[in-house]
């Protein structure tokens, strides 16, 4: 039985460390929109 719970023990931990891997980056996203430039036209989308 100790080997079944070494293996779900190490998918929990590879699973923490890929979601961690994945939310670092993404805090350093911009929190809102990049405002238009100059002289640029807005697209309307359907």
């Amino acid at each position: 039985m100790h080997d079944l719970s070494h293996a779900y023990t190490a998918v929990f931990v590879i699973a923490v460390v890929l979601v961690v891997c994945t939310i670092i980056p993404a805090s350093f996203l911009p929190k809102k929109p990049a405002s238009e430039t100059a002289g640029e036209q807005r697209i309307r989308v359907l």
